[in-house]
């Protein structure tokens, strides 16, 4: 850690001259070591080495099992509408590697979208980069369905940080959930994408029937 210490100093003086560099800056540098500001030492407080960030990259942590469930759905629901690998560990690595490739362009659409929205308020307001978005970002695909055209994803995601996060004064001020509130604008916006039954089985007939003949 002692390298990323010494390279993040060196960038430092750099990156104080621009609102958008420093903002970059500071994401890394709190993500990477605890930051340097303490408790002062009167008062009932609290000693803790924990903030906001770590709290975020826990919660994260403990997302990544449903995030592994609901790639592992993907797949199972997928082969079992096509007659496959019926029983819950028959074709297993066939039905991680399906979901996983159903679910991966949009985690990183919801991340590119809404880290790069909350990146350009923060410049503008002059205040560090919160990691409240890295628990949304892995919350919002898992409530939106396999097969949802990524674009629809990325005006969703758009809309439910600036108009229920940004528009607020950013994290800790939002009146609603940032999850919540994407879902809802495709349910009102485009309703025949995510109502129903069908919607939620993925019937992507991708590259992996032609790959091993399924």
């Amino acid at each position: 850690m002692n390298f990323f210490r010494n390279q993040l100093d060196k960038v430092k003086p750099y990156a104080e001259k621009s609102k958008f560099l420093h903002t970059a800056y500071d994401a890394f540098e709190t993500f990477l070591f605890t930051p340097k500001t303490v408790t002062p030492g009167i008062g009932a407080h609290i000693r803790d080495g924990l903030d906001l960030k770590r709290t975020m990259v826990t919660v994260v942590m403990a997302l990544q099992l449903c995030l592994l469930f609901g790639i592992f759905n993907i797949g199972h629901q997928h082969f079992n509408a096509f007659g496959l690998y019926p029983g819950l560990t028959d074709g297993l690595g066939y039905k991680l590697l399906y979901g996983l490739l159903q679910i991966l362009p949009m985690i990183v659409v919801v991340h590119l979208v809404g880290l790069g929205i909350e990146f350009y308020f923060a410049s503008k307001r002059g205040h560090g980069v919160e990691e409240g978005f890295l628990v949304s970002g892995m919350l919002i695909p898992l409530i939106m369905p396999p097969d949802i055209p990524l674009w629809m994803v990325a005006l969703s995601v758009a809309f439910a940080v600036v108009i229920a996060k940004e528009a607020f004064g950013g994290t800790g001020m939002n009146l609603m959930n940032i999850a919540l509130t994407a879902r809802v604008f495709v349910f009102f916006a485009y309703p025949t994408d995510i109502s129903g039954d069908t919607v939620w089985v993925s019937y992507d007939y991708n590259f992996l029937h032609h790959l091993f003949g399924m």
